[in-house]
């Protein structure tokens, strides 16, 4: 007995939800929030309308990353750009200083060709005469090199 009066139980329960609902339904459908079809339609069309200014805004923003990072690819190709430059600029300077030292090298290479071997004096005394025809002591090679730093 138990169980068939539990069974009679939920079924008024059922009934009385299904009931409320039904009432929900009517109240709404005849309430004064329902809209009129112009309503809906303006409605309707006021969405549209900001679907449409948030797709262009979309658009427009999408553009806007483009040029940015095109932007940002030409500023890191001037500063690329900027920097061969400078390197340039460094190595046209060392260039020109190796130019200045080979060049001194071969002025101290021609002075070394036109300067004579060292001669030592015979030992003794040589003549006032013989010192006078003499041409004067060359550099040493050494010093030929030390004078020009």
């Amino acid at each position: 007995m138990r169980r068939g009066a539990c069974l009679d139980t939920m079924v008024p329960m059922n009934t009385s939800w299904t009931t409320r609902l039904f009432c929900v339904a009517v109240l709404a459908a005849t309430s004064a929030g329902c809209v009129s079809a112009q309503e809906h339609r303006e409605a309707l069309s006021d969405l549209q309308r900001l679907r449409m200014e948030a797709w262009q805004r979309s658009v427009e923003a999408s553009a806007l990353r483009i040029a940015l990072d095109r932007a940002a690819a030409e500023n890191a190709q001037l500063r690329g750009t900027s920097t061969q430059m400078d390197e340039r600029q460094m190595l046209a300077a060392l260039a020109a200083k190796l130019d200045e030292v080979a060049r001194r090298q071969e002025i101290m290479d021609d002075e070394i060709k036109a300067s004579a071997p060292c001669v030592q004096a015979p030992s003794g005394v040589t003549p006032a005469s013989a010192t006078a025809a003499q041409p004067p002591k060359s550099r040493k090679v050494t010093d030929l090199l030390y004078s020009r730093f």
